[in-house]
């Protein structure tokens, strides 16, 4: 039978897609590059190239929290988490946010080593380089662009979709406009620009899961929705209309689904690649104070399984006399995208433009990820964790890794489809080989590699030797002082954490195990795998209360990464609006310093008329 490709009315015009593209993209860049002056100026934040890639190592843990739910609420998070809610029902949601979840979970382990390891290092490229050399460092270098060219194709592919979708704007168009904004506000502000504006997209995150949830759950559409009972009802009727083969009784309310436990292991792989070779999540541990990288990391877990589980299902809720394809969800997304530099946006653009061409979605870049990046996780994070492992071994690993999964992928598809097109490739089994042949062959390639070459056994100091850059030339020519700017040092001894810092992050790296393995543990076993054995599917109440639960969690969310930020920084806000309401009022005089919150409470140093204490050193030049 012919599939069935629906038509969708584009229900906004193109000049609406431009001003969102052009106009809201730019808006944003400029409130970005307005906040960097402000932080320039009232804070001492001045963009040398510690503050420029390190934000000062001051973050708390509040913005980087929000900044690790920004990053990981890409296009997948509302696309595929949708479409495999469509085909799977309540166990597709619960296994993307289980599988993509997990990683965060672990990569707190790794971040917290790093911080450690290397508690000077700018990136998580440069600590490599520290151990291995110049030859590991230049694998990884492959991998970790291969990962970022990956994550940013899916993005713009994503977000081309669906504003092309909504308002008829050429996919093009959409491809080489919708960078500039974010390149503008990274190249003015740095990576604390970033933070701010993961801030803020999470609030719009977050908001959006409330009116999802709260619309489909308490509000509902002509009597359609409105609480769990009536959401519970209709998926029941869907079910007996088009019951999904390969679920239990053939229900949206299983976890016991067949196509989606593949789904669950392709994504589960896949999303470590994402997270443990994007340096964009290195820097943010980087970047956050010691004593702050630690509860940080853990606020992810709320809206990966509360968003992603109970705003998704209304796709099932439609129109039930026919179903909706593959093709049908290209329309489905929402997008933040984080690139580095004009050249590196300009070629993406053109990248995603070739993709579009090609018929390449983005679900097929979703499940091919793991396939292309996977053989370089486990010798990453082995390279913090496990001092034995050897440059050979770190260095050839991933690549021996990519080949054996290409050849996985590959022959998989051939044997079973016969052909090798787009749609074939593309299927879940070939997808399933591939990604599995990537994770784990690296474990014995690495293995036999170190101990027929020799066990390495590191002692870590060459990372610890790594440090800060000189930014006294730069601090010179803007007539700055280097001891009142964030991440600066003014002796080679300031460099070196406090012993109350390492006391704390020794601590924090217990706890770190200690959770990563309970979570994971309840995420992956405890959680899913007796509900998908026994085939249970949901009652009302059971569905009611899984609802509730999520709605509950959401709100824990909209807490931790949106209110206790604003709590963490209050001194610190309090102190720049003052500062400006004395620039406004012209009571604040020019060339009186301030004093920058060195993640501690901030103390204004000036009298309420603007008039410099002694103490002071650092005169404003703007």
């Amino acid at each position: 039978m012919a599939s069935q490709v629906v038509n969708f009315t584009v229900p906004l015009d193109q000049a609406f897609g431009y001003g969102i593209v052009v106009g809201l993209g730019f808006a944003f860049a400029f409130l970005m590059m307005a906040t960097t002056w402000a932080l320039k100026r009232y804070q001492n934040e001045i963009q040398t190239s510690e503050m420029f890639s390190t934000a000062g190592r001051s973050v708390r843990s509040g913005l980087v929290a929000a900044a690790v739910v920004s990053s990981w609420t890409w296009p997948a998070t509302l696309l595929q988490s949708s479409t495999v809610a469509y085909e799977y029902g309540v166990a597709g949601p619960f296994y993307y946010a289980a599988g993509a979840g997990v990683q965060i979970i672990l990569f707190a382990t790794i971040a917290i080593e790093l911080k450690r390891r290397a508690p000077n290092a700018h990136t998580f490229l440069e600590a490599l380089r520290a151990r291995y050399g110049p030859i590991t460092h230049c694998v990884f270098i492959v991998f970790c662009l291969m990962t970022n060219i990956l994550v940013t194709a899916n993005i713009l592919t994503g977000c081309s979709a669906v504003i092309s979708a909504l308002t008829g704007m050429h996919t093009v168009a959409v491809c080489y406009l919708l960078p500039i904004g974010v390149v503008l506000y990274t190249v003015f502000g740095g990576i604390k620009a970033t933070f701010v504006t993961d801030y803020l997209h999470t609030i719009a995150v977050v908001t959006i899961i409330f009116i999802f949830a709260f619309n489909q759950y308490a509000v509902g559409d002509k009597g359609k929705l409105g609480s769990p009972g009536k959401v519970y009802d209709l998926l029941t009727t869907a079910a007996k209309v088009h019951p999904i083969e390969g679920n239990s009784q053939g229900s949206y309310l299983t976890l016991r689904s067949h196509e989606g436990g593949i789904f669950f292991v392709i994504n589960l792989i896949g999303n470590f690649g994402t997270v443990f070779l994007d340096n964009g999540y290195y820097n943010k541990a980087i970047a956050a104070s010691p004593v702050h990288a630690f509860p940080g990391r853990y606020c992810w877990p709320c809206p990966a399984i509360c968003g992603c589980r109970i705003a998704r299902l209304q796709w099932c809720c439609g129109n039930l006399d026919r179903r909706l394809y593959g093709r049908d969800f290209s329309v489905f997304s929402a997008a933040d995208c984080s690139v580095l530099c004009v050249l590196f946006a300009a070629a993406m653009a053109s990248f995603a433009t070739g993709l579009y061409y090609a018929g390449i979605g983005m679900g097929y870049l979703y499940l091919l990820m793991g396939v292309i990046i996977s053989s370089a996780v486990i010798p990453g994070a082995l390279s913090l964790l496990w001092k034995q492992q050897n440059w050979i071994a770190a260095a050839a690993s991933p690549p021996l890794g990519l080949s054996v999964a290409l050849i996985a992928w590959l022959v998989t598809t051939k044997s079973l489809y016969g052909e090798l097109t787009v749609t074939s490739t593309g299927e879940i089994y070939p997808m399933l080989a591939g990604n599995v042949a990537a994770l784990l062959s690296p474990v014995v390639f690495s293995a036999i590699l170190t101990y027929v070459f020799g066990p390495q056994n590191y002692n870590y100091e060459s990372m610890r030797a790594i440090r800060k850059v000189d930014d006294s030339d730069f601090a010179d020519a803007a007539h700055v002082d280097l001891e009142l700017i964030p991440g600066e040092i003014t002796s080679p001894s300031s460099e070196d954490m406090t012993a109350e810092e390492e006391r704390k992050l020794a601590r924090a790296a217990i706890y770190a195990r200690l959770l990563t393995v309970f979570l994971a543990f309840a995420y992956l076993i405890v959680w899913p795998m007796p509900m998908y054995g026994t085939g249970y599917v949901f009652s009302k109440r059971f569905f009611t209360g899984w609802v509730v639960v999520g709605i509950i969690w959401l709100f824990i969310t909209s807490f931790g990464v949106i209110i206790y930020p604003l709590y963490e920084g209050r001194d610190s806000i309090a102190h720049v609006v003052r500062q400006m309401f004395l620039d406004i009022t012209g009571r604040r005089k020019p060339g009186k310093a301030v004093f920058y919150n060195h993640g501690t409470d901030v103390h204004d140093q000036s009298s309420s008329t603007g008039a410099a204490t002694p103490t002071e050193k650092f005169g404003e030049k703007s």
